[in-house]
């Protein structure tokens, strides 16, 4: 629940861990996970930097926004990326020192219809 009297119910270890805010209270928010896991986490622990993970297994990552791009690398399905921008098909990701276009649908971190 929203406020430190409810119990822990699990903790990410890992900085950058994609979450989706379904809900607000105060200072508190409440996130799920790709797994579909919910709680609420208090706002000062999540950071605005747009996270996501990679679905699906062998997903070319392209220079360009259109698979007639040279492919840049292969990402595999658990890769955590760094959501940079996403048009309507199309997201530029950055992972280490590579940065790349991969189809909206092999990631989870945003929803179809979003664009930033």
């Amino acid at each position: 629940g929203p406020g430190l009297r409810y119990p822990v119910q699990f903790v990410y270890r890992q900085a950058g861990f994609p979450l989706k805010v379904i809900g607000e209270f105060d200072a508190w928010r409440e996130v799920v996970d790709h797994t579909g896991d919910k709680g609420w986490m208090h706002a000062s622990t999540l950071s605005g930097k747009r996270m996501g993970w990679v679905l699906r297994e062998e997903v070319l990552v392209y220079k360009a926004a259109t698979r007639k791009s040279p492919p840049l690398a292969m990402a595999e399905d658990g890769a955590l990326v760094e959501l940079l921008a996403c048009g309507v098909d199309w997201c530029r990701i950055a992972a280490g020192r590579l940065r790349g276009w991969v189809r909206k649908a092999v990631l989870w971190g945003v929803l179809a219809e979003e664009e930033f």
